[in-house]
């Protein structure tokens, strides 16, 4: 059976708002192999924290394109690849990928808070930080639960 090789090398991680590209190889030994019978399969593995919808699965090429935006920020995602040659169940080999995806920082943005104030204890002050957002929440505008 083949050895199975990742680009980008496991664990990788990255952000929800960026695509993420997986290709899976299988690796021979020095013998000459006919390798133009290969299949994949991408699956999340057995126990994997976090699953990868389906629809971005479901491709028989070794390959896996996960759009932005498709994963939840703070997650680890474990994907099985299964290569297969032909139809013979004895030449099947499968690997674990592990990707996390990280959280981006919060934006923050108060309104007010670029310019000198000179107060007084006797007049109201007020600073909004309104426009803040989390980068990572769906959907961005407003209101996203955060709490000042």
């Amino acid at each position: 059976s083949p050895a199975v090789q990742f680009i980008p090398t496991a664990p990788f991680s990255t952000y929800r708002n960026q695509d993420i590209e997986i290709t899976g190889a299988a690796v021979f030994s020095s013998c000459p192999v006919d390798t133009s019978d290969l299949s994949f399969n991408w699956t999340n593995a057995a126990g994997s924290p976090a699953s990868v919808p389906p629809q971005h699965l479901n491709t028989i090429f070794p390959k896996l394109l996960i759009p932005a935006g498709s994963l939840e920020a703070g997650k680890t995602f474990v994907l099985t690849l299964t290569i297969r040659m032909g139809a013979d169940d004895t030449m099947t080999t499968s690997s674990n990928y592990v990707l996390h995806t990280l959280f981006r920082p919060l934006t923050a943005l108060i309104n007010g808070g670029a310019s000198s104030v000179i107060a007084s204890s006797q007049s109201p002050f007020t600073l909004s930080g309104s426009a803040s957002r989390d980068p990572d929440a769906d959907p961005p505008p407003p209101p996203q639960g955060l709490q000042y």
